[in-house]
């Protein structure tokens, strides 16, 4: 008897499947120096095993058993019995918010009233979180320059777009992270006071009224004001009745101790008899008087309405004429007893 063996082979019937490609997030800058977390979300797919890589670079699809992966769409490659989808999620970068050092403030030296001559200059900062300065350790000398240095914080920057005048980037960039700053300090000043102007009230000439007036000195390192106006040094006149203020104020690389401001009021006009240093006002009548009496002044003496230095000429020629009387009579009184 005879025997034949058949050997069969029964076909592999695969399920063909198709990957699909992840959901994907890119971060996002939040804050200054901070961002959010890229993610890739991968899809749920009958006969197909997904795997992210810990970067989150690659996304791996491997058929299960019974499957096979067949039309791949586009983004997927294939690679032996797998496919690969990069994700390039781009990184949002350092997330440097950009920030502008505000100036410092130099304060200069001043002229003080004591035994220091005058103050010495100093450097303050404006205070701020996202920005740092320092500078070398006072104290300063007048005449000097300090530099000044600005840090910028973390998750901040400088740029050339936004720097303000004067402050200089660090490096040659178009971004620094620190900047400089020159603060020049004056030249020592010159101290002292100043001259007090002198205010004349007017007064009666024996050709009429002096007028009022201010005298401006001659003072070195000194201009005076009249108000907004500088005057020059001199005497200059001034309405009668009127309040004047001067005020001193030093020249460049000057400075002042001690009173600089002056104000006066000057007395009303006078009324000038011609005179010299003889003024009167009008006499004022009083609220009643008996008939046929003279109007007192209010000096207490009567007065007729006529100038004094006629009364006062009229008086010695009286005076005068009354000893001539009496020399007289005397004279005849030892001629009869003779």
């Amino acid at each position: 008897m005879a025997t034949y063996t058949v050997t069969r082979s029964d076909p592999i019937c695969l399920i063909d499947a198709s990957p699909v490609a992840p959901a994907l997030t890119a971060a996002e800058c939040t804050g200054p120096g901070s961002s959010s977390a890229p993610t890739v979300t991968a899809a749920t797919t009958n006969g197909i095993t997904y795997v992210i890589s810990a970067d989150r670079a690659t996304v791996t699809a491997t058929p299960n058993t019974g499957y096979q992966l067949a039309s791949l769409p586009t983004g997927w490659t294939l690679l032996g019995g797998q496919a690969v989808y990069e994700t390039n999620l781009v990184s949002p970068g350092a997330c440097l918010v950009s920030v502008a050092p505000a100036a410092p403030a130099a304060i200069q030296s001043v002229c003080i009233s004591g035994s220091a001559p005058q103050s010495l200059p100093t450097i303050t900062f404006a205070t701020t979180s996202d920005v740092v300065y320092s500078v070398t350790a006072g104290p300063y000398a007048a005449g000097t320059t300090q530099i000044v240095t600005a840090t910028a914080a973390t998750g901040y920057q400088f740029s050339t777009t936004g720097i303000p005048s004067g402050w200089t980037l660090v490096g040659p960039g178009a971004t620094s992270a620190s900047a400089t700053y020159s603060v020049a300090f004056d030249a020592a000043l010159t101290c002292g006071t100043a001259t007090t102007p002198s205010f004349t009230n007017n007064v009666c000439l024996a050709n009429g009224a002096a007028g009022s007036r201010f005298t401006i000195p001659t003072t070195d390192g000194v201009d005076y004001y009249l108000g907004t106006t500088k005057e020059a040094a001199g005497t200059h006149p001034v309405a009668d009745g009127t309040t004047v203020t001067i005020t001193a104020l030093a020249q460049p690389g000057y400075g002042l101790t001690g009173i600089t401001t002056w104000s006066h009021t000057f007395v009303s006009a006078p009324t000038c008899l011609g005179v010299e240093g003889v003024s009167v006002h009008p006499p004022t009548q009083p609220a009643s008087t008996t008939q046929g009496a003279l109007p007192v002044s209010s000096g207490g003496l009567a007065s007729t309405g006529a100038p004094v230095a006629l009364l006062v000429l009229i008086g010695s020629l009286l005076a005068l004429a009354g000893c001539a009387m009496c020399i007289g009579a005397t004279d005849r009184r030892w001629f009869h007893s003779a």
